[in-house]
């Protein structure tokens, strides 16, 4: 009796075992599937492992630790603070009381997640300012830079960057439901790209707002846009757009600025290491392609006529380049810091990458401000604000730069140069750097504010 007792243990025990053991492998299989299953997902979207928390600081302390609050403690007289003649609201005027009341409902209550998909080719240009000069956020690469990604959390909201050749229709997260779409409608090759995406869109089954960021034809030829817009039975909800279009009407359109040329690794400057205080040794600068019979061959008359190369950096050249050697591009750069003006002749559209290029080292533009042949020409935008095109949006927030009617003006601009003293040239230096950095802290502010308008509270 005492055997068969110790063979029904030793059976027991050896089932015991083999159950173990058998649970095990299942388990060790199944995890192997979901690390596998896992892997595929981080090659082909690399940015959505669960376990990893990377939503950044918020941008609540910014103005606090601003790098040129340094200069609040200069004498009164001084003192250089600009302010907007307009609101600072590119949609619709509502009270501030209104907007308050919205933000304190809302925020602390319930996130949302917004995709930003940047395909403006070109290098990314309106892509990456956006992200990295207007958001101030930070891109990681994957798989060699197939694939550029970064996040940023705003308020309740967490914006999710994504750009790169990577970055096509199918590759694309299926399950996004607000999205930020960036494109290029430049030319008729750029639209035809930018359709692919728009075409693309109802696909996605989750999605249900979609804002488009659009690098505007130069001549303002952007028609071809509108049966992709909501009001008319398509699916972007709202559209920002470069350069002066006439469908600019702060309700469905709204007006972006062209910004810096990333394409062509222009960099954002390290305010902290930025010099406002030093003496500039050159009045003037122009660094630049000069095309035959255009206003930019005026202006390189204008200055050998005056001989106002003596007081300036001239460097002219006679084709344009797409992309720019490391010495070019530090030659130009140095151009601007050593600059009190530089001059902006107008290209195929009176808006060029100069006039932010130039704010953002401390440089004052002068710019050339007549329209181009195209379609740029006042919008409804215009008559409810009171600002006529060309450069509304710079007119709009009353940016201090130097504008002229035509380049002969350049000899009075110059004299009046001269008289300037070394403390007001130092002063404007620094409202010229403040006014572009509240600038684009104004356009995150606006851009936020009409998302949530237009993707949340329905009007």
């Amino acid at each position: 009796m005492l055997m068969s007792l110790k063979k029904i243990a030793i059976i027991v025990l050896a089932i015991h075992c083999v159950l173990t053991c058998y649970t095990a492998y299942i388990l060790l299989v199944k995890n192997f599937k979901k690390d596998k299953k896992s892997s595929q997902k981080i090659w082909t979207l690399p940015d959505d492992e669960d376990n990893w928390n990377p939503w950044g600081e918020e941008f609540e302390n910014e103005k606090q630790n601003h790098p040129l609050n340094k200069y609040q403690n200069l004498p009164e007289q001084q003192k250089h603070k600009w302010w907007f003649n307009h609101s600072l609201d590119f949609g619709k005027q509502t009270g501030k009381q209104k907007e308050n009341i919205i933000a304190q409902s809302e925020s602390g209550t319930r996130s949302y997640n917004i995709e930003i998909w940047g395909k403006a080719a070109i290098g990314d240009i309106i892509c990456l300012y956006l992200w990295e000069h207007i958001f101030n956020g930070k891109l990681e690469k994957k798989m060699k830079g197939v694939w550029s990604y970064g996040y940023r959390k705003i308020e309740n909201f967490k914006f999710k960057f994504r750009t790169g050749p990577g970055l096509i229709p199918i590759k694309a997260p299926f399950d996004v439901e607000n999205l930020i779409l960036i494109l290029n409608g430049r030319n008729e090759e750029k639209v035809k790209f930018a359709k692919v995406w728009l075409e693309f869109l109802p696909k996605l089954k989750y999605l249900k707002n979609v804002a488009l960021v659009l690098l505007g034809n130069e001549q303002c030829h952007n028609d071809w846009l509108l049966p992709y817009m909501s009001l008319n039975g398509g699916r972007v909800n709202i559209t920002f757009l470069v350069y002066d279009s006439p469908l600019i009407d702060n309700v469905h359109f709204f007006q972006w600025p062209l910004g810096v040329a990333t394409y062509r690794n222009f960099p954002k400057p390290e305010l902290r290491s930025l010099d406002v205080d030093t003496n500039r040794p050159f009045t003037c600068n122009y660094v630049g392609t000069i095309y035959p019979h255009s206003s930019r061959q005026q202006l390189l008359e204008i200055i050998q006529q005056n001989k106002l190369d003596q007081f300036c950096i001239v460097k002219p050249r006679k084709e344009w380049q797409a992309a720019e050697t490391k010495e070019s591009l530090e030659s130009y750069i140095e151009s601007l810091k050593l600059s009190d003006l530089t001059l902006n002749p107008v290209g195929m559209n009176p808006e060029c990458y100069r006039i932010y290029e130039a704010m953002s080292f401390g440089s004052v533009p002068v710019v050339e401000d007549v329209n181009t042949p195209g379609d740029c020409s006042d919008s409804k935008a215009s008559a409810i604000l009171g600002v006529e095109s060309p450069l509304r949006l710079l007119k709009l927030y009353n940016a201090p730069v130097i504008y002229v009617k035509h380049w002969s003006e350049l000899s009075q601009v110059m004299q009046k140069e001269f008289l300037l003293s070394s403390e007001e040239k130092k002063a404007r230096r620094i409202k010229i750097v403040e006014w572009y950095e509240n600038f684009k802290m104004h356009l995150r502010e606006q851009l936020i504010m009409i998302l949530k308008r237009k993707f949340f509270y329905g009007n």
